[in-house]
This record gives C-alpha cells, structure tokens and sequence, in this order.
C-alpha cells in the first residue's frame, strides 16, 4: 500500500499514533510531502526515523527549506529571522545545541538532497506529489498554495500536495480539518502545525483505495483544559532566558494587537516545548505556560 501524509511540524507522538493506526509493514511505503520540522518540539527526532526507513520517502517542504537558508552552507541574509518567526526556533535550538555537528551535517545532507516533487503511480492512476503547489518553477512547488480553483496542470494526474491548511479551502474553522478533494488537486494538510486550533488534525490518504486516516481533532481532548491537579506554579523569573524572551515579545505582541501576533505564538509554543524536552522546565510547568498563554 502507498500512503501520504504532510506537514507533521514536530508532532512526534501524532505520527508515531498514525503509524500505529495505518499499520505500515515493510512491503507499505510512506510519502512524506515536506515540513516535518518546526513549531512541534520534536521535529529533528522525526526525521531521524524518516533517515533510517527504508519504506519512508520525504520531500523537501518551505519549512526545511529554511532550515537549509539558515544552516546550510549558503547561509542566506535574514534567513534565520524568517525562520523563527515561522516556528523554526525548535529546530534551530535543537540542532545547535542538542545534536553533535556530526549529526547536524548528516540532517542538513538528508534535507539538501531531498526532491521538491515526485511522480509515482498506485494501481492504474498516475499522482504528483509536491509540497507547495503544482507548478514548473522551484519555488511555487515549496512555497505556493492551491486554491479552492486550483485545478491539475498534468493531464490524466492526480496532484496531491500539503502546505495549505484545508479549512482554508473550505471555509470551515468550526469543526475538525478534513482531507480536500478539488479537480485532480487532492490536499492532506489537515492543520496539525495549525497550532492555535482545537480541530487540527494530522491526516494520512492512502493511494491505493483513497482511504482516509486522522490523528487529533476536537474528540481527542488534546486541547482541553488541564485540571488544577495537573497544573505546575513556576516561577517567571527563572525561565529560561530564550524562553522569557518569546514570552515577553508574546505578551506586547498581544497587548499592541500586531498583524503577526501567530508567529509570536508559535515561537511561545516551540520554546516551552524545547524548555521542557531539555530539562530547563517540568512538564507541568510547561503545562502551566501552555495554560495562561497558549489554549
């Protein structure tokens, strides 16, 4: 069986639930459609088991392709801004500070060499799969998005992509994300790195049948409120340091009301995430922060 799934954003425990729930064997294989990385806090230990599975193939998404303009050998001009005010500071922490250059040269090699489009067939009909949008240049196929218009450029081809959340194609914010189907353009993106919603949901589409698989969603209680119990008092002036930072720019970007007050909120999420997973902070004292600031 061939399945696709995209835009994991570091939800380890949602992939790993996903795996579970599709049954992947060695003889299935699994197309990872880009962004694998970012906002979650565990989106490197992802690609390490992408890296090691031979039924496993990954194409390169927007979000590692940042990565890539910020640690790769280029190293572009205001690239690691760009990244971090898209989530990347997860990623970035972890692999400066977490993995030896070893490992950090070994995952930047896998991200360079990763494809940005493929053309594969299950049963009789011919897919192309690509992160962004269908389209002849590099840069529409990482960075752009389908449309509820968009229809398939190849004729006779199913385009299957991620990268665009499908409630913006539908119009829906009011119940769980679900896989779109438009004219020969197909889109998994189900909003799982859609941080700031209770209804997004990590989506896989198997090729062979068309059958659909979720992870998440407003039934799995992953967003409700924590009890007292589970709640942590921490003490704010002994975070971290690049953890006050996120939340003191969190804070005035919700107190001036700012244009990009999502992207604040994502550097909030990946650096509480980070905190707790490095030890900086308890789990229910990151629970504690996800509570006042977060959900």
């Amino acid at each position: 069986m061939i399945y696709c799934v995209s835009d994991i954003h570091g939800e380890l425990d949602k992939f790993e639930r996903l795996l579970d729930l599709i049954q992947l064997s060695d003889s299935d294989h699994l197309y990872i459609l880009g962004d694998v990385i970012d906002r979650g806090a565990m989106g490197v230990d992802i690609l390490d088991r992408i890296m090691a599975a031979p039924n496993m193939t990954m194409l390169l998404g927007n979000h590692e392709q940042m990565c890539l303009d910020t640690l790769g050998p280029h190293n572009e001009y205001g690239a690691r801004d760009l990244w971090r005010q898209n989530g990347g500071a997860s990623t970035y922490r972890e692999l400066l500070y977490h993995r030896t250059p070893h490992e950090r040269n070994m995952i930047l090699r896998f991200l360079a060499g990763l494809p940005d489009q493929l053309d594969i067939t299950a049963g009789a009909q011919k897919f192309h799969l690509v992160h962004g949008c269908p389209g002849a240049d590099r840069e529409t196929r990482i960075w752009g998005r389908v449309s509820a218009e968009s229809g398939s450029p190849y004729p006779d081809t199913v385009c299957v992509v991620g990268h665009t959340p499908t409630n913006f194609l539908t119009g829906r914010d009011d119940e769980d994300f679900r896989i779109w189907h438009g004219d020969g353009i197909i889109d998994i993106d189900c909003g799982c790195g859609h941080l700031r919603t209770e209804h997004r949901r990590l989506a896989c589409l198997r090729l062979d049948d068309m059958a659909e698989f979720y992870v998440g969603g407003s039934g799995c209680g992953e967003s409700g409120s924590l009890s007292s119990e589970e709640l942590e008092p921490l003490d704010e002036q002994d975070m971290p340091a690049s953890l006050q930072r996120d939340l003191d720019s969190y804070r005035k970007g919700m107190a001036e009301n700012v244009s990009y007050l999502d992207c604040l909120w994502c550097e909030l999420y990946g650096s509480i995430n980070s905190a707790q997973w490095s030890g900086e902070i308890s789990e229910a004292q990151a629970n504690c922060l996800r509570e006042l600031y977060l959900f």
